[in-house]
């Protein structure tokens, strides 16, 4: 097919992938959204794309999660930084305040798959945010 790519599975009939390779991109990789990064919910891989946060920040953001509430402000996100991290951030302020999405338009869906009555054979959770009238799937984690 010649066009866009639809769904980031179609990797796979590119020469130079196979489903192996897709299957670890398609935790990183979303045909749908707008570009921004919710720190609430992405993978630390994610995270380390964000403008002037470095490793520290990162991990505090991650750690953060469950114990605190959402964050909804990049003054927030900022808070919850190491002080030499915030103030690397800071330096990045209106980049950084570009690329985060704060909004909580962030939908999780956790699907369990197997025959009624038996333990479960898959376990998939989905991250999607609704953009142009549909959900796009921001991460896609199957155990």
């Amino acid at each position: 097919r010649d066009g866009p790519v639809a769904d980031v599975w179609e990797l796979a009939l590119v020469r130079g992938f196979d489903s192996v390779h897709v299957r670890h991109l398609a935790a990183f990789l979303t045909t749908g959204g707008d570009g921004t990064i919710d720190p609430n919910e992405a993978p630390r891989e994610l995270l380390r794309l964000l403008p002037g946060l470095d490793l520290s920040g990162v991990e505090a953001l991650v750690a953060r999660r469950g114990r605190d509430k959402r964050m909804t402000s990049i003054d927030e996100l900022l808070a919850a930084l190491p002080p030499a991290s915030r103030e690397r951030a800071q330096a990045n302020y209106l980049e950084l305040a570009q690329r985060v999405d704060l909004s909580g338009r962030t939908l999780r869906v956790d699907v369990d798959a197997g025959v009624l009555g038996w333990r479960p054979l898959a376990h998939a959770r989905l991250t999607m945010r609704a953009s142009d009238g549909r959900l796009a799937v921001l991460r896609r984690q199957m155990q």
